[in-house]
């Protein structure tokens, strides 16, 4: 990497520059499982109105402070519980408003990624047995009506957002709806589930419009911790049923890969261990989860072999103070572009994430935005790191 250092890297032609969110997360006022696990005491916090998205005028103001940032795209979801808020039932309206957020898109000359489903669940499809053990045929009965009356407006589409992370967490960790704990089989329900319906609704989305469809998928870089042959083999272990397995059973148009960290792993445990960092020196973030930029040109570099497009999806820090932001931004970007030079066909980079947001279990008290929000008021106020990233979208370069 030191030749590259002082040289200007330029993205390619087209290159989409954008920020990713999901509906629960910045919309405000939704009804579903997680609206129900943050009643019971399941976050630090309620969503709330959370970053108001749901209000069209918020909406707009935060359109235009993509465009003010240089974007030229966004990777938004929609919410299943607002457009079928009961089995068998489309709210027209609810349609309406995101066919009115994607045209505001358009006409801004933003292009468009659609996520149909991200963590969330209407609480009646919950009853019925989710996605343990309930019929996916209500999510694609949703797929189908969302790109009857969005489709045009949309440039790729997204089914499921990290569905190994939504099994891990719900069935085996248990801080996320349902609140299972050590449930390993019936992760392993969900996530073959899921591989399947997303093989459906690949099918549907394919039946209304050529659009590209793919899906988002959660990518942790595994090492072991020693070179013992146990830490190397549950290294290997962890990357193929955490990397590699779900796009293995999948079609799919395009990859959309999410990376936050590295993980060295250790033998014996119960689960795959981050306690120690591989490298003392290494930042964490707020999280955590330690900073280690070269691990997305490997996972890069491992998705080569399914000769597709790939999008970086969602690549962030939980950073209150803003202090590694830039660099955080600027150092993955380099790996990235190296990717982009040893053959990967990326297409795209959203950071994760336009706005603080409604992080789940943790509530408010992560902030991954580039642009901070005072939760009483809503006013917006761009962080420093927001003009670094500005800069970068705006050149399709990264400059030394």
């Amino acid at each position: 990497m030191a030749s590259d250092e002082n040289a200007v890297l330029k993205f390619p032609e087209g290159f989409l520059w954008g920020t990713a969110t999901a509906a629960h997360q910045v919309e405000g006022g939704n009804d579903n499982d997680w609206t129900a696990w943050e009643a019971a005491g399941g976050s630090k916090d309620r969503s709330g109105r959370a970053c108001d998205h749901w209000d069209f005028g918020t909406f707009r103001k935060d359109v235009a402070l993509m465009r003010s940032l240089g974007m030229n795209s966004y990777r938004m979801s929609v919410e299943w519980s607002r457009v079928m808020p009961r089995p068998g039932e489309i709210d027209v309206a609810a349609l309406g408003r995101y066919r009115l957020m994607l045209e505001l898109l358009k006409a801004e000359g933003l292009a468009t990624m659609v996520t149909l489903h991200h963590f969330t669940n209407p609480c009646w499809f919950v009853a019925q047995g989710g996605w343990e053990r309930g019929s996916p045929r209500p999510f694609l009965d949703f797929v189908r009506a969302a790109a009857e009356e969005l489709g045009e407006r949309v440039d790729l589409w997204a089914t499921f957002n990290e569905p190994i992370g939504y099994a891990i967490l719900g069935w085996v960790v248990g801080i996320w709806p349902p609140g299972k704990k050590r449930d390993l089989l019936g992760a392993i329900r969900v996530s073959r589930r899921m591989a399947w319906t997303h093989n459906a609704a690949y099918q549907v989305l394919k039946e209304v419009s050529a659009t590209p469809v793919g899906v988002v998928h959660s990518m942790i870089r595994f090492e072991p911790f020693t070179s013992s042959p146990a830490d190397r083999l549950f290294a290997g272990l962890a990357n193929y049923a955490g990397n590699q397995w779900f796009l293995r059973k999948t079609t799919n148009d395009f990859i959309g890969m999410n990376y936050y960290m590295r993980e060295r792993l250790h033998v014996p445990s119960i689960m795959p261990l981050r306690a120690r960092r591989a490298d003392p020196e290494n930042p964490t973030s707020d999280f955590g989860w330690e900073i280690y930029p070269k691990g997305i040109h490997h996972l890069l570099l491992s998705l080569r072999r399914y000769g597709v497009p790939v999008y970086v999806t969602e690549n962030g820090l939980a950073d209150a103070t803003d202090g590694r932001r830039a660099d955080f931004i600027r150092e993955h970007l380099r790996w990235v572009h190296r990717a982009i030079e040893d053959g990967v066909d990326v297409k795209g980079y959203f950071h994760w994430s336009l706005v603080d947001n409604f992080e789940w279990a943790e509530g408010y008290s992560k902030k991954f935005g580039l642009i901070e929000i005072d939760r009483d008021s809503q006013v917006r106020l761009p962080r420093p790191s927001s003009d670094v990233y500005a800069a970068i979208a705006r050149a399709n370069a990264l400059e030394p």
